[in-house]
């Protein structure tokens, strides 16, 4: 980890942010556990490429296949991936609809706080960024299927997960790692999250890990 920390110029906040939480720690440490050396790995929520290098060094064989709603954000996830040979990145937002949003970008340093939220009527042009579902994008941009999906979208959980239900279907996905973000959902309206989680899944042979008390590892059960 420190040897792509140095590589990339990531800097002490993200260390903090990342390496320094306990919980995160562990969440981080049983998602690896999972990545195979050949697996095509959607890292769904870029941000400025932490995981994505991470990732991309655990699937030699594989590919990593990154979105990123932000455009300053990008900017930096594609500066700081440039040299992988595995990855590619898509300047989208994703989630239960084809069409437009808009993004609030995060005030922290490395913007990993953006938030991604329904067009109003008056709405800022410079951060209006297209929105797919994962199924439509797959299908349209004839990407490969994924083996691993980590989400982290900052309350936009439920509409990225309710948008892939035709990839959920495929035996091809077998772990699919969300940082659930309780906060922002509940004022979102969202009050039985846990249960709305566990209903988009179970209909597909998924179970469901709760590493703490916000990073959960969907399994998919095979007979």
């Amino acid at each position: 980890m420190r040897k792509i920390l140095r590589k990339f110029g990531l800097n002490k906040l993200i260390v903090k942010l990342i390496s320094g939480n306990k919980y995160e720690k562990k969440f981080h440490k049983a998602m690896l556990e999972k990545i195979q050396n050949d697996f095509i790995v959607y890292d769904v929520g870029a941000n400025i490429g932490y995981y994505t290098n991470i990732f991309s060094e655990y699937v030699p064989d594989g590919m990593v296949i990154a979105f990123e709603p932000s455009k300053q954000n990008f900017t930096k996830l594609l500066e700081n991936t440039k040299y992988l040979k595995n990855c590619q990145s898509y300047n989208i937002a994703l989630g239960s609809t084809n069409g437009f949003v808009e993004y609030s970008q995060g005030s922290d340093e490395i913007g990993a706080t953006t938030q991604v939220s329904l067009i109003k009527e008056s709405f800022n042009l410079e951060n209006q960024v297209p929105i797919y579902t994962l199924d439509t994008f797959f299908e349209n941009n004839s990407l490969p299927s994924p083996n691993a999906i980590k989400i982290d979208v900052e309350g936009f959980e439920l509409e990225v997960v309710s948008g892939m239900k035709n990839l959920l279907s495929r035996n091809e996905i077998k772990y699919v790692f969300i940082e659930v973000h309780f906060e922002l959902l509940n004022k979102k309206g969202y009050l039985s999250i846990k249960q709305e989680i566990r209903n988009l899944f179970d209909s597909n042979k998924f179970e469901i890990k709760w590493v703490d008390f916000s990073h959960i590892i969907v399994c998919r059960k095979f007979d």
